[in-house]
């Protein structure tokens, strides 16, 4: 029996697959991580979000595995959220069991071929929830484990690190944080609670709240036109990253008429798609009202 046919075969094959591979340098060299804030307030009892940002300047980021590393006694993670234009919004993986353990790896797959689809940015919202006490602090480190090209590589590419400080001071008892006034007005006793800085509708409480800008009449908490798609109504929610939203809707618009539509749901900083199912083919629906709520742990 002559097996040497095969056996060249299978020699050629291998050849094929080292030609293909891209020098790990050459990815180790394009691949940036952004952490953002760079350095960050938070109250006790609150929640946080951070940004990851995974960018590469020629490399499609086609997969990518990131540790984050977090002081466990001060923070805890209570969602991953992709971004809305993400490609891993439906390929984002984490294990609930590390987000108390103060080292979670997150590990994101996207969807199209990275060949036919280089997109060089990841971005992930990370929600955080302050266990810690007023006056204690945490380092946020971002480390990118492995990242792929086609390839898997284990590589250590460069690490991030950002501060996030837990305080609850307010001078003037209005309920903005110091540190929230002064970011946005300059000095940590400048604005009013109950004063709309910006004419968009929404007190500058209720902006602190939403996590949106109290300066800039664009940030507030809005939707889109709802739109029909068959039977069922369709809109978006402009959201912000680590703000929880919940959808209502009613009948008559009265006093205790509003009826949670489905779960609540983590804002990723971008429009998310929301989705009430065969409205029309209900015959005792004749007509029916919306609005988001902003819900405050």
């Amino acid at each position: 029996m002559n097996l040497r046919p095969n056996y060249l075969l299978s020699s050629m094959i291998l050849a094929c697959l080292a030609i293909g591979q891209v020098p790990p340098s050459s990815i180790a060299a394009d691949l940036t991580l952004s952490l953002t804030p760079a350095n960050g307030h938070a109250a006790p009892t609150s929640q946080v979000a951070v940004e990851l940002d995974v960018q590469s300047v020629s490399h499609s980021a086609g997969a990518f595995s990131l540790v984050l590393a977090y002081n466990p006694a001060v923070l805890r993670i209570v969602a991953i959220v992709p971004s809305a234009a993400s490609r891993f919004a439906g390929n984002l993986f984490a294990d609930p069991a590390t987000f108390s353990s103060g080292s979670t790896r997150i590990v994101g797959f996207q969807t199209n071929n990275p060949g036919s689809s280089p997109s060089p940015t990841a971005l992930i919202a990370v929600v955080l929830e302050v266990v810690g006490a007023n006056a204690s602090s945490s380092t946020l480190s971002l480390t990118a484990e492995k990242f792929v090209d086609g390839w898997w590589r284990a590589l250590s590419i460069e690490t991030q690190t950002s501060l996030l400080t837990v305080s609850d001071a307010d001078g003037d008892n209005d309920g903005l944080p110091d540190w929230w006034e002064s970011q946005h007005f300059g000095s940590a006793q400048e604005a009013a609670a109950s004063l709309d800085s910006d004419g968009d509708g929404f007190s500058n409480l209720q902006e602190f709240l939403m996590k949106t800008n109290p300066r800039n009449a664009m940030s507030g908490l809005f939707s889109k036109p709802v739109l029909q798609a068959g039977n069922s109504f369709i809109f978006d929610v402009a959201t912000q990253a680590g703000v929880l939203y919940q959808v209502e809707f009613s009948s008559s618009l009265g006093a205790g008429s509003w009826v949670g539509s489905g779960a609540s749901f983590w804002g990723n900083g971008g429009d998310i798609r929301v989705i009430d199912p065969d409205v029309l083919n209900a015959p005792s629906i004749a007509r029916r009202f919306y609005r988001v709520k902003v819900l405050t742990p």
